[in-house]
């Protein structure tokens, strides 16, 4: 994670074409600024999350959300 200010800047951000999470926060706040709904940034104290898989991965790399085969299986009917 850079401690460089102008790596949290969209444009730098857009260039680059990758970054972490805050300053893909920071776009997605302007995206919905821009767009004209009200968006704010939150912070927390969080460990440990770069260390996950999910994030590790590329991010163009397809992910199945398993809670879309949970959900059709839970709102199913059984009628036999």
């Amino acid at each position: 994670m850079s401690r460089d200010p102008a790596h949290y800047r969209v444009s730098y951000v857009l260039e680059a074409g990758r970054a972490y999470c805050v300053p893909k926060a920071v776009l997605l706040a302007a995206v919905l600024r821009a767009a004209g709904v009200p968006a704010r940034l939150g912070f927390a104290d969080v460990r440990n999350h770069v260390q996950s898989d999910t994030l590790r991965a590329p991010s163009w790399v397809a992910r199945t959300c398993s809670c879309t085969t949970a959900t059709a299986a839970s709102t199913s009917t059984d009628d036999g």
